[in-house]
């Protein structure tokens, strides 16, 4: 049967009724300079709007946006937008014919579609590869080891990968390509398989050890000559250059596809003593980048970082999912570097395909440029109607194009589109640049000739005229209701070559972290309070879950007063507050959109237990304190609220997050003395010179948190470092804590004022 091509829904006028409305500004020919507009809704993807006249800038607006393309940040790299080559995408394109896969192919990779210039393809075994236990390097029965590669081979990628590359190569030939193992082969792994043990059949059949890689110089000059040999492999046998590897997908999740755990200090290790010395030694020019990372675990970033030697070994980092607090933190520390920070795989949905999923896509896309990253890839670019993956758990999840198994019909999703509001409009080379206003969804970008590209989304169910100031020039769309908008027009590209990353000079790199906090109970230290299924509606529930770093799992202390704290979702930006405001004991506590209401409001009252610092979290309104309640807490037990008692399970863990886990930390310096509002200044010394985050803290008599920040520094061991802060009006104490960001515990002196 012969595929049949749609866009997701029909064409309707929605768009082209609202171009109508702004473009009857009154301007004259030569006043006027030329905005193109090109808008997508749900209904009606990929209108070519009627062009916009500007105007010179009146201040006659209520939402307003300025573009300021003088301002620029980042530059985008020559392949700034890429995908991801999974055997189940090729898969779900075979019944088609041969010029039905050439038009996907050409959808993705040409120029009149996603432009993607950059591709990424599984090192042996993915969750979309159609086998979980493949790799190059299995053996049979009998054979535990193979430290020479003997059996080494690539032929598992021939049926579909190797084809889809070729694919892409005949309408993009300069695509670069890199590539990252989601597993070892299995013989090299504590576990005997490429997978966690989650099924009852794969836990009756596996040994009972951990997901991880047996860390013995054998196994690991293996392991190092593996990536050497794949990257050899294709070079030889395929013709196609691997430009890049990263050493581990995603090392802090444990699942029961391919998969890997790997501690920081254990890629740090890898890299340095093994993988780049056996890439040099092959004499490969193939660039080490350190990921990918799924979370803001700092602890797994850096130590790589940290090592004099080992990070000038490494070019980049992968970034993804929930790491763009740690991706700007990055971004911030290390531009002295040169790192490329790519974000490595956006997030992949539920299978839905639906508008609100490409709206969050736009989120991820503006939320890791804004974090600081040059290249942006998808994660598998076509998919059939189920695009279940190799989980033994069922997890459909999205793409750009879907292919339907039993009619062939070729879908291009919403997600599509959206992505082509960036990939066909920001070239190869462009930078980031400047935008402010009161309209929050909103990024520009400036092309090498000097274009300015604004992509704009609305969420809201209304029309919205936005006043856009390109530089003094103002146009007014209304933009409809749940759509993204790309606006063009032509600009000066003065200094653009020239110019340094604005983060150099704006003060961003020195600015103080806003504080955020991943909170544990005391019955569960591993889990850690999370907004339920990371959403950003109101009333939406609290609970416990295995701690990830998610941005879901971390909360901002906005304080408002004497104490007292909004606990704000660094995700939703909603805060913590109790279901309907009720003062009774049992009440569930939810996130709801800030209202100033008393429910919402929370203070923070230390109890020492095991040598350590908890916190009693209670809730203004009703008196009553943060619990799970005291039964066994496991994933999905719900947050509510209870009487106080003497029980552990009212007791919290703060642990100092914005990306980073606080497991290191330790007092430089104490002072019992008041100290008032204007702040306190000390000497602060440390055993170990490094880059370290400083903590001030203030408490009240009765030991509550008034207020908190953060800052870094370099610290040099034995040297006395003058340090001051701000600290909250009527202080009893205030600490100073340090954090060594290498991960190792520090042997921190005491100093006073």
């Amino acid at each position: 049967m012969k595929g049949k091509v749609k866009a997701m829904t029909k064409l309707i006028s929605v768009c082209a009724a609202a171009s109508v409305a702004s473009s009857a500004f009154p301007v004259s020919a030569e006043e006027g300079e030329t905005v193109l507009w090109r808008c997508t809704t749900e209904q009606s993807p990929w209108v070519e709007m009627e062009p916009l006249m500007t105007t010179a800038w009146d201040n006659d607006v209520e939402l307003y946006i300025d573009v300021d393309q003088t301002t620029r940040y980042q530059t985008l790299t020559a392949t700034p937008w890429g995908g991801c080559f999974n055997d189940r995408g090729w898969a779900a394109m075979g019944k088609l014919t041969d010029e039905e896969r050439a038009e996907i192919i050409e959808a993705l990779f040409g120029d009149d579609g996603l432009r993607l210039s950059a591709g990424r393809l599984p090192l042996g075994n993915s969750d979309y590869s159609m086998n979980r236990t493949q790799s190059y390097d299995e053996l049979p029965e009998g054979m535990e080891s193979d430290y020479a590669m003997e059996r080494f081979s690539i032929d598992s990628d021939r049926a579909y990968l190797i084809p889809y590359i070729r694919a892409a190569m005949e309408v993009r030939p300069e695509l670069k390509l890199w590539a990252s193992p989601w597993s070892p082969p299995s013989w090299m792994k504590k576990n005997k398989t490429t997978y966690k043990h989650v099924t009852p059949e794969d836990q009756q059949s596996g040994n009972g050890q951990p997901n991880e890689i047996i860390w013995t110089p054998e196994v690991l000059t293996a392991y190092a000559d593996y990536f050497v040999k794949f990257i050899e492999a294709y070079r030889d046998e395929e013709n196609i250059k691997i430009s890049m590897v990263m050493p581990q997908n995603e090392p802090t999740i444990d699942v029961g596809y391919a998969s890997c755990v790997w501690t920081g200090e254990q890629l740090n290790e890898f890299i340095r003593d093994y993988l780049y010395p056996a890439i040099e030694k092959a004499g490969l020019d193939t660039e080490i980048y350190l990921g990918t990372f799924t979370d803001s675990q700092a602890n797994r970033t850096d130590p790589t970082l940290d090592d004099p030697v080992t990070s000038k070994m490494i070019k980049g980092l992968g970034m993804q999912w929930w790491s763009a607090p740690l991706t700007k933190r990055i971004y911030r520390a290390n531009r002295e570097n040169g790192y490329v920070l790519m974000q490595s795989e956006t997030k992949c949905g539920n299978g839905g395909n639906t508008w609100g999923y490409a709206e969050e896509h736009y989120d991820c896309v503006k939320e890791f440029f804004d974090a600081g990253v040059n290249q942006y890839m998808l994660w598998n670019m076509a998919l059939d109607e189920n695009g279940v993956n190799t989980n033994p758990y069922v997890w459909s999840q999205n793409a750009p194009i879907i292919v339907n198994s039993q009619t062939n019909e070729v879908t291009y999703t919403p997600m599509y589109y959206v992505t082509k509001h960036f990939s066909s409009y920001v070239d190869a080379g462009a930078r980031r640049i400047k935008t402010d206003g009161n309209y929050g969804d909103k990024i520009a970008f400036q092309n090498a000739d000097g274009e300015n590209v604004l992509i704009v989304k609305n969420s809201s169910n209304m029309n919205l005229a936005v006043a856009i100031n390109f530089n003094g020039r103002k146009i007014k769309p209304v933009v409809p209701p749940h759509s993204v908008n790309t606006f063009t027009i032509e600009g000066s590209a003065e200094g653009f070559d020239t110019d340094t990353d604005a983060t150099y000079t704006d003060g961003g790199g020195d600015e103080e972290i806003p504080t955020m906090v991943k909170l544990f109970n005391y019955n569960s230290p591993t889990r850690s309070l999370s907004v339920s299924q990371a959403s950003f509606n109101d009333g939406a529930e609290l609970l416990a879950w295995d701690d990830r770093g998610a941005v879901e799992q971390q909360w901002v202390l906005r304080l408002v007063e004497d104490g007292w704290f909004r606990v704000e979702s660094f995700n939703s930006e909603k805060v913590m507050g109790v279901w309907s405001g009720s003062t009774e004991a049992g009440a569930r506590v939810v996130q709801w959109q800030n209202n100033g209401s008393n429910d919402q409001q929370w203070r923070f009252i230390p109890v020492l237990k095991d040598g350590n610092t908890y916190y009693k979290i209670q809730n203004r309104k009703s008196g009553l304190f943060l619990t799970y309640g005291e039964g066994e807490v496991i994933n999905g037990s719900l947050a509510v609220q209870g009487e106080d008692s003497e029980s552990a399970a009212l007791l919290w863990e703060a642990r100092v997050s914005q990306g980073d886990g606080l497991a290191a930390a330790k007092p430089l310096w104490v002072s019992d003395a008041a100290v008032t509002a204007g702040g306190l200044s000390c000497k602060i010394s440390c055993g170990e010179t490094g880059g370290y985050r400083v903590f001030c803290a203030s408490y009240a008599e009765d030991g509550s948190l008034l207020s908190v920040s953060s800052r870094d520094m370099e610290l040099r061991a034995g040297e006395e470092t003058d340090f001051s802060a701000e600290t909250a009006a009527g202080a009893a104490r205030t600490s100073v804590y340090g954090w060594y960001k290498g991960g190792v515990r520090p042997a921190a002196e005491r100093t006073d004022v």
